[in-house]
């Protein structure tokens, strides 16, 4: 006789009279199980990044725009983003790379964590689509626009003349 547990795999009557379940068996149910939630994830998860945002970037609505501000070089600012808010930081045509700094406002021993984001998504390039992780593996950040796409998390940007 055979039934269904809570996983959705079958148990077999030995298993009731003995209590115990086989190496084999118990290696099939958990196979089962990460074809089930495999075929789950993978209806969810996008096919490919999206496409590069266009160049200049999209305007923001006067209506969007909660704060503006611009910086001398060498300068820093601080803010809390929360979720759904969008930080853009625009260059205009100079060769600079900004440094990000961030943690979560709530715990503060959660921290950005470049090397975790680098691991995760198999690459130091970030660009529209990919996410900015922290230190406990949640996603901080969501890149949604990027009209440069040279982004590296690992050395920062630059470019053939700054590198002369």
């Amino acid at each position: 006789m055979a039934t269904n547990d809570f996983l959705g795999t079958t148990r077999h009557a030995n298993v009731e009279e003995t209590g115990m379940i086989s190496i084999e068996a118990t290696i099939e149910i958990n196979r089962r199980r990460y074809e089930t939630l495999k075929a789950a994830g993978l209806g969810d998860a996008p096919r490919a990044l999206p496409p590069p945002s266009g160049r200049p970037a999209p305007a923001i609505a006067p209506a969007d725009l909660l704060h503006r501000e611009q910086l001398p070089g060498g300068w820093y600012w601080t803010t809390t983003l929360r979720r759904g808010e969008a930080l853009r930081l625009e260059l205009g045509k100079s060769p600079a790379t900004i440094a990000l700094v961030a943690w979560n406002s709530a715990d503060t021993s959660e921290r950005i964590n470049f090397p975790d984001t680098v691991k995760v998504q198999w690459t130091s390039a970030l660009r529209k689509g990919r996410v900015i992780l922290s230190d406990m593996g949640r996603v901080m950040f969501s890149l949604v626009e990027d009209s440069s796409g040279h982004h590296d998390a690992l050395l920062g940007g630059s470019t053939a003349a700054s590198n002369e």
